[in-house]
């Protein structure tokens, strides 16, 4: 009854100050438990037409109770977004998550109960269903269930299109769309010429000149103009099951016949009523750029810009970075999960750069000290300080971002950075407004990574940020321009000049490094080092060493034992299988260490062992992979005694010794898959990707999930993909 009203209000221009009043009364007597039709109710409250009670006494009673509501919806969009680690529903529950009964916490059935939903209200549903709604804290319950029941209802909607009524004011109305094989397209006599023209080209411009459908607006307003384009081409893909419906969506934006996404009028009023009703995402038309982002309801929405159809659907496919788990919300998750893993704290205090709690058991004391820059570490000894580590493993994971060096590229002609461009926007990168001298300009985020790759006019490519988002734009590049013949890296390496010059002036002999499977699920991480002198470097050259990343696989099987032979035993390798990878994961973290201090300690034992055989070198050059601390204080005896000189600088492998170090650690990488690919009768493949999830999936039904512990690194999030 109160929504009809409200239609009638708004067919009647907004005028009637009586109906105005009955709505106003209905909502205080009871309360709406949709946001978008309590957004509506104090949008009609806000025109101060009240026949009645005072306009600000009306306010004061409906603002807190759509807030609520909004907040409710927020909660689940978060809880919902798969990028969300399940620990940080303390993040996202505030201080109600303070007396939260942690219980038997299982992340694994959260996230697998999340992906396995299709759409974002079941995907919320089943992530709280698999926590145990009763874990819930008793004043949280009620405001998510709330907000599931709102977006439940919502999901009868293909998309929701921003608009702007009769009277001026901007709403989020849920568009049904059925689609059509005759091209043709039919609504609700009420929907303007104008909007129904637009949604005809929209269709035909991204699904072909045969499709149309059947439109019907949530109201049967009035409304006119073109801004139903851009909604309807949302609607489309949600009626082909090409996207999940996500009633927190909205859209609003104009379409031609060629495609192109053009801007639209009304943006402020448009946001601010998406805003009010709860909307978390808007797709609007890149010509609308600066606008949006100048309205005072941007900084509570995820815009999502848009210049052509094809993006649609490339933008809504990305997943916005997941809720962190900030510091306090850390500590409510120790205080409220120690009891129920059988830990007393004894003692909780506020540190430099962080806070450190004490936790007792039957065996003893452990410390767990979480720091500001979210690394969390474990102190103590014997069984307390085992239990308190998988207690962390549990419900603590840390993401931390690792840094890369920038990387150049020059990408010319301008076919080539087209082609670059959509390479980017299918890994669901991002597009940014270029600056000047820009082509243009991209931002990929993973967790809490992020890297940016912009195209200069002048034909430079520059890739910078931090991994793993970083890798993956890397990697994203570097296949598609392969396929293009290749790439000039321009990045100059000035540490690398400096040691040809002081090769120039001297004859000392060095050592290099580098390592294999670093972004391998299967196999073992492999390190090997490589001493060389000035004779020897020429022996490597004339056998055609470079960067095994260069090499085929064929290549690198043939290289590998003329360098063996070559070399006699001036080369040490240093595998890391799965099994003694995955102890000593757990080893490392928790002493905060992560993946930077597994490469260290490789690199360092293979440099050590070619010590211990006499081997008296100047200097080692490692390819830097993180902070030049790592291998420094990883560095063991031998090297501590030597005095061994470090050289760290990105692109090492132009460096001869330590390009036949990537071919030995590839050789070794390699050998061991083929090997282990045939003891298994099953083929394990090289990297993270579908055909890696597939696999571990087929080795996991065959042999258990145990398999992987011997066969992969579990540390990769590869592992929750395989047992999903």
């Amino acid at each position: 009854m109160l929504d009809s009203n409200l239609e009638a209000y708004w067919r009647g221009a907004g005028e009637d100050a009586a109906l105005a009043s009955d709505i106003a009364r209905e909502a205080l007597e009871t309360p709406p438990g949709c946001a978008k039709v309590a957004a509506r109710v104090l949008q009609v409250v806000r025109r101060g037409q009240l026949a009645g009670a005072p306009r600000h006494l009306v306010e004061q009673e409906l603002e807190p109770h759509v807030a609520e509501l909004r907040r409710g919806l927020a909660q689940v969009d978060q809880i919902a977004n798969p990028e969300t680690e399940p620990a940080a529903i303390a993040e996202i529950l505030g201080e109600e998550a303070e007396g939260m009964d942690w219980g038997a916490f299982d992340a694994d059935l959260m996230r697998s109960q999340r992906r396995a939903a299709g759409s974002r209200a079941s995907a919320a549903e089943g992530f709280l269903d698999a926590l145990d709604w009763d874990r819930l804290p008793e004043t949280a319950r009620p405001g998510l269930r709330t907000a599931l029941d709102d977006l439940k209802a919502q999901e009868r909607f293909k998309a929701q299109a921003l608009l702007v009524g009769p009277a001026g004011e901007g709403f989020a109305f849920g568009m049904q769309l059925k689609l059509r094989e005759d091209g043709e397209i039919s609504s609700d006599d009420r929907l303007g010429e104008a909007l129904r023209t637009q949604a005809a080209r929209a269709l035909h411009a991204a699904f072909g000149e045969s499709t149309g459908g059947v439109i019907e607006l949530e109201w049967a307003l009035p409304v006119e103009g073109r801004s139903i384009g851009l909604a309807v081409v949302l609607a489309g893909h949600v009626a082909r099951r090409e996207l999940p419906v996500d009633p927190l969506t909205a859209a609003t934006g104009a379409v031609d016949v060629n495609g192109a996404v053009l801007g639209v009028e009304g943006i402020g009023p448009k946001l601010e009523a998406a805003a009010e009703a709860g909307i978390r995402r808007v797709l609007l038309p890149e010509e609308n750029r600066g606008e949006a982002d100048a309205s005072p309801a941007a900084s509570t929405l995820e815009l999502l810009f848009v210049s052509e159809v094809p993006m649609v659907k490339r933008a809504l496919t990305r997943t916005a970075g997941g809720t962190q788990l900030g510091a306090a919300a850390r500590r409510r998750v120790v205080r409220g999960a120690a009891k129920e893993a059988r830990f007393e704290v004894e003692d909780e205090k506020q540190i430099a750069h962080g806070f450190q709690f004490k936790l007792a058991d039957l065996e003893g004391t452990a410390t767990l000290t979480l720091y500001d820059s979210g690394a969390t570490v474990v102190g103590g000894n014997g069984g307390s300080k085992e239990r308190a580590q998988a207690f962390v493993d549990r419900l603590l994971p840390a993401v931390t971002p690792e840094p890369r060096s920038r990387l150049t590229l020059r990408v010319k002609p301008a076919e080539r950075q087209e082609r670059v461009r959509k390479t980017l926007l299918s890994i669901d990168a991002a597009e940014l407004e270029p600056g000047r001298h820009e082509s243009w300009r991209f931002r990929l985020e993973r967790s809490a990574s992020k890297a940016t790759v912009v195209q200069y006019s002048s034909g430079k490519l520059v890739l910078q940020g931090n991994a793993p988002a970083w890798d993956e734009a890397r990697e994203a590049l570097k296949s598609e321009l392969e396929d293009l013949g290749g790439a000039e890296e321009l990045d100059a390496v000035p540490d690398l000049v400096k040691v040809r010059e002081r090769r120039e002036q001297s004859d000392e002999p060095w050592i290099g490094t580098d390592e294999s499977g670093k972004g391998d699920f299967f196999g073992p991480l492999v390190s090997a080092a490589v001493y060389a002198d000035a004779r020897q470097a020429e022996t490597l050259a004339e056998l055609g060493v470079a960067d095994s990343k260069k090499l085929s696989d064929k290549r690198v099987f043939a290289l590998a034992p003329q360098l063996r032979e070559a070399l006699g035993n001036a080369f040490y390798v240093t595998p890391i299988y799965p099994e003694r990878f995955n102890s000593l994961d757990a080893e490392m973290r928790s002493e905060g260490k992560r993946l930077n201090a597994m490469l260290a300690w490789g690199h360092t034992r293979s440099i050590d062992s070619l010590l211990q055989k006499g081997f008296e070198p100047g200097y080692a050059i490692i390819d830097q992979f993180a902070d030049g601390r790592f291998i420094r204080n990883a560095l063991l005896s031998e090297a501590r005694r030597s005095k061994l000189e470090i050289l760290e600088f990105p692109k090492a492998e132009a460096d001869i010794a330590v390009a036949a170090a990537s071919i030995l650690a590839r050789e070794a990488f390699l050998s061991w898959l083929d090997k282990t690919s045939g003891e298994l009768g099953l083929k394990l493949p090289k990297g993270a990707g579908p055909q890696v999830i597939e696999a571990g999936r087929e080795l996991v039904a065959i042999h258990g999930e145990e398999a992987l512990r011997k066969y992969a690194k579990l540390s990769f999030r590869t592992t929750q993909k395989v047992l999903a």
